[in-house]
């Protein structure tokens, strides 16, 4: 049995720890986040919840 944390468990853990040290604003890398993406998509899809799919429009939000 593996003790790996899940990406998405990593990124639960990783809001806490900013939420307790009271910061407002943090970065995440793509990649990163694209996987704890992909493993919710999976988790939806092994429980046959559909997920909207993507679109072509942008929301005007920030990347770097």
């Amino acid at each position: 049995m593996s003790t790996d944390l899940s990406y998405k468990e990593k990124f639960v853990l990783q809001v806490q720890r900013l939420r307790d040290a009271n910061l407002s604003k943090a970065e995440f890398d793509v990649h990163f986040l694209a996987k704890v993406i992909e493993e919710i998509q999976n988790e939806h899809q092994e429980i046959n919840i559909e997920t909207p799919k993507n679109t072509s429009s942008v929301d005007g939000g920030n990347f770097k």
